[in-house]
């Protein structure tokens, strides 16, 4: 998404982007845009103006060109907040493309079972014991990712894992809920 608003954007701080529309350009479903859009605006990336109910709109930061610079000045390097990018030149292909290499991560996704779909509702509830607002706001970010997921029918296993290790970093006893455990469980 944040590619997808420096493109769309053409690296303008200045410029407010229509949430719908940015989310629909980059692929995001409906019910991920919020989350990634706190995820966003949480590392400094870009400006949010949230509404009432919908997407925010959205602006690029310094830091999210920098970011997005960065990527691109070494695609095959992670940054802080984005993975190494994968870009393939094809002029004629017959068959399946596999890339590989050192540091490359398989994309594996787990599917939305009834126990796993019980599991995130557990962690809902635990989101209660956090009565710190700054703490709650960080792990309802996670929670609602992972709902949104599971809404969808199939958890991403690297997402899972990123949800699941800020939520044990935010404490509040979230790593010990029985949810947690379940969902740790499944990562192996």
């Amino acid at each position: 998404m944040l590619q997808t608003l420096y493109d769309r954007s053409n690296a303008d701080t200045r410029q407010i982007l229509d949430g719908k529309a940015l989310a629909a350009a980059a692929g995001v479903p409906d019910e991920q845009t919020r989350p990634v859009a706190s995820y966003l605006e949480e590392a400094g990336l870009v400006r949010c103006t949230w509404a009432m109910g919908g997407p925010p709109d959205f602006q690029i930061t310094v830091r999210g060109i920098q970011e997005i610079e960065d990527a691109l000045a070494a695609p095959d390097q992670p940054t802080r907040h984005l993975p190494a990018i994968n870009i393939i030149h094809a002029t004629h292909i017959s068959g399946p493309i596999q890339q590989g290499g050192q540091g490359n991560v398989q994309r594996t996704t787990l599917p939305a079972t009834d126990e796993i779909s019980a599991a995130v509702r557990e962690l809902r509830q635990a989101l209660d014991s956090i009565d710190d607002p700054a703490a709650h706001a960080r792990a309802e970010v996670h929670v609602q990712l992972l709902e949104a997921q599971a809404h969808e029918g199939a958890l991403d296993h690297g997402t899972l894992k990123w949800a699941l290790d800020a939520l044990a970093q935010i404490g509040y006893g979230m790593a010990g809920s029985a949810g947690f455990q379940f969902l740790q469980g499944l990562l192996g």
